[in-house]
């Protein structure tokens, strides 16, 4: 039988059994969360592991702040085991599936309330594929568990909100500085000079900050956001093939293909392939996310994230 002792993810016990009973269950479910991916049964609690406990209590226990923690006998344990009790037929999802679209066949297991198709649902399904990660892969000269490692620790593999409005995080601290700070005494949760995580609303909310920007100054709003699956700096928009901020968000809504465009004319304009080649996830890092990556240790989350795609791709 399945069990837990002790709390698993995010300031949790992590004993090494736990986690990897953790893991293993995840890896049940994980066709509807990351179908690219799966994940390393190793008993190591790290970025990955949390990430997409988070994402399971986000995407099929709807919880509306994810703690990405387990604890036994909990809602989100017993949810994993339930569901790992189920008759699953043993057929692969379609590369181009979404974890919405998965969702539609999985009603009855779920037993959820029905879900509506929308008129933007072409958007929201359109998913990179195997395909389109080697192409991009070979441009840039590298594997594509590189890549997939990116997306992850960006957006956890996920260009879109299940609403079909591209992922977002909008940056106070780049408004305040491309608006000269016109605006930081009047709206300090929306311009301020230096980064902080603490105005970040997170998902749908992120577009509340972004419509009270734009009511500000549209422009530099935009640029001010960072956008899609790579989640790229509205600012270098020129870099990735784009005259202006506008152009850049037409295609940010509408597919995960113009996210992976954008991102490989990104990276060769700014010449970091050479990092990535190299596997300097330091160098990369510093770059592709700012000075101040070792806060939230970006590069060792890259680091994690792309030995647990590569052995997802063996």
């Amino acid at each position: 039988m399945l069990k837990i002792n002790a709390s698993v993810g995010n300031k949790a016990k992590n004993y090494a059994s736990d986690v990897r009973c953790v893991q293993n269950l995840i890896n049940r479910q994980i066709h509807l969360l990351l179908p690219l991916m799966k994940l390393k049964e190793d008993g190591k609690c790290g970025p990955i592991t949390i990430g997409l406990i988070s994402e399971y209590q986000r995407r099929i226990l709807k919880m509306q702040k994810p703690d990405g923690r387990i604890d036994p006998q909990q809602k989100t344990f017993n949810s994993l085991i339930n569901f790992s009790k189920r008759d699953q037929p043993q057929t692969k999802p379609a590369s181009h599936n979404t974890f919405d679209h998965l969702l539609f066949q999985m009603q009855g297991v779920l037993k959820a309330s029905p879900i509506q198709k929308t008129n933007h649902e072409s958007k929201i399904y359109s998913r990179l594929t195997e395909p389109d990660y080697n192409k991009a892969a070979i441009i840039l000269g590298v594997d594509t568990a590189t890549i997939k490692a990116i997306a992850s620790i960006e957006s956890m593999g996920d260009g879109f909100l299940g609403n079909g409005k591209p992922k977002i995080l909008f940056e106070g601290h780049w408004f305040s500085k491309l608006t000269q700070g016109a605006y930081d005494k009047e709206n300090p949760t929306i311009s301020h000079k230096t980064w902080t995580k603490k105005n970040y609303l997170g998902n749908e909310k992120e577009y509340s900050r972004l419509n009270t920007a734009i009511s500000l100054d549209r422009r530099a709003a935009l640029k001010s956001t960072s956008w899609g699956k790579f989640q790229i700096m509205g600012f270098n928009h020129k870099y990735c093939g784009y005259q202006d901020i506008e152009s850049l968000v037409k295609d940010m809504r509408k597919s995960e293909h113009y996210h992976l465009m954008a991102f490989v004319k990104l990276i060769k304009s700014m010449k970091w392939d050479a990092q990535l080649k190299a596997k300097d996830w330091k160098g990369f890092s510093k770059k592709y996310n700012g000075p101040g990556y070792q806060k939230n240790k970006y590069d060792v989350k890259l680091q994690q994230a792309y030995k647990a795609f590569s052995i997802g791709s063996k």
